[in-house]
């Protein structure tokens, strides 16, 4: 009985991690936000930008602060900081940074100064049958960062197999032993075919909030890239 415990305990840990991965760049390209902009892809607006500023996801429904949407109307409710943040706030004024800069200061939270430091990515590989394993990177992917690591850590496919093998990351480093992997998330993985790659890049977009992906490609020997939006891979300037 305490294995079966332990178990479920795992599954139900993996799938909170799996929750916390928002796809904050689906409202960012959205521009200036109105009131059909309260849900786009996997989550809503008012839990991205919950998660995306760190609060807990337990408090979506009581017991913490979290925010929320009464028409066009941003709040927070549940905590020691309940009230109205901007009474206009889907009214076609304000991006989704705007409202995260608002909420943020109403509830104290010290913005990060990079946005870029919040661009999800997927790291992975192409095998030679055009398979496609990945897994979720949740910071610094955009391309000015990923590539002069992969330049210097992953060049040939050095080093892809082990960051595979041990799951969802913070972020990509060029030793991956300094990689904060997620342990409790280590068999949660993307998967595709490159005959169907517009679905894979569409599916992590959604599940994922994946902006840019970045896969090693047995077969060419070359790294392959795409950024969100696009339906096929180009080559990675590696």
């Amino acid at each position: 009985m305490n294995n079966i415990k332990n178990f479920t305990d795992f599954i139900n840990e993996s799938e909170e991690i799996n929750e916390r991965k928002v796809n904050v760049g689906r409202y960012q390209r959205e521009g200036k936000l109105g009131y059909n902009d309260q849900f786009h892809g996997r989550h809503s607006l008012s839990y991205t930008l919950g998660v995306d500023l760190g609060l807990d996801p337990d408090n979506e429904f009581g017991g913490g602060d979290w925010p929320g949407f009464d028409h066009k109307s941003l709040y927070v409710n549940g905590g020691k900081k309940e009230g109205t943040v901007l009474a206009d706030a889907l009214s076609g004024k304000y991006t989704y940074d705007d409202l995260k800069s608002a909420l943020a200061k109403f509830l104290g939270i010290r913005e990060s100064n990079e946005i870029n430091e919040g661009t999800r990515s997927q790291f992975g590989k192409i095998d030679k049958r055009g398979n496609i394993t990945s897994v979720y990177m949740h910071y610094d992917g955009y391309p000015e960062n990923v590539l002069p690591i992969l330049r210097k850590g992953y060049k040939g496919g050095k080093n892809v197999d082990y960051v595979i093998s041990q799951g969802s990351g913070s972020g990509l480093e060029v030793n991956p032993k300094n990689i904060n992997f997620y342990k409790d998330d280590r068999d949660s993985v993307s998967t595709g075919n490159v005959a169907r790659i517009a679905n894979y890049l569409s599916d992590v977009e959604d599940e994922s909030g994946a902006d840019y992906v970045y896969l090693w490609d047995e077969r060419s020997k070359q790294w392959m890239m795409a950024s969100y939006g696009e339906r096929d891979l180009r080559v990675a300037e590696v």
